[in-house]
Parts: C-alpha cells; structure tokens; sequence
C-alpha cells in the first residue's frame, strides 16, 4: 500500500526523495521495452522494492516503468 501523504503530494504536484515525479510529469523512457516513448505520468503503481510509476504513452494504452528508467522532459 501506498503511503496516503505520498499519495497526497503526487497528486498535488510535489516530487520528494521517494517519488521524483507527479502527476502529468511529461517523461521520456530512457531503458528497457519501451526506451524513447514520450509519456505522461499517472499514478504511483508501488514503492517497494522499487518505485514503479503507470505511465500513459498517448495511445490510450498504459504501461508500468521503473521510477530510474524515466526522465522528465523539460518544456522550453
């Protein structure tokens, strides 16, 4: 289970040392099946024994990544 106060800052837009991203954070696959996929942030899948995020590449489909495997892209 997914600790209520980090729950309550993913969806508030505020990252900390456990969870690096929050919702709708534009991410960029960086390793693995799905390296170079351009994603959106949706939910926090699990914190241990690693932080996995669900992402949604805008197809409609969703997928599940190691929070390490993500960077967020940055908006100019």
């Amino acid at each position: 289970m997914i600790p209520e106060n980090l729950q309550t800052d993913f969806y508030s837009g505020k990252t900390n040392e456990l969870i690096k991203f929050c919702i709708n954070d534009p991410v960029e696959v960086i390793s693995g099946d799905y390296k170079g996929y351009g994603c959106a942030v949706i939910s926090i899948h699990r914190i241990e024994p690693e932080v996995k995020l669900l992402l949604e590449p805008g197809d409609g489909s969703f997928i599940i990544i190691d929070q390490k495997n993500i960077r967020l892209i940055e908006e100019n």
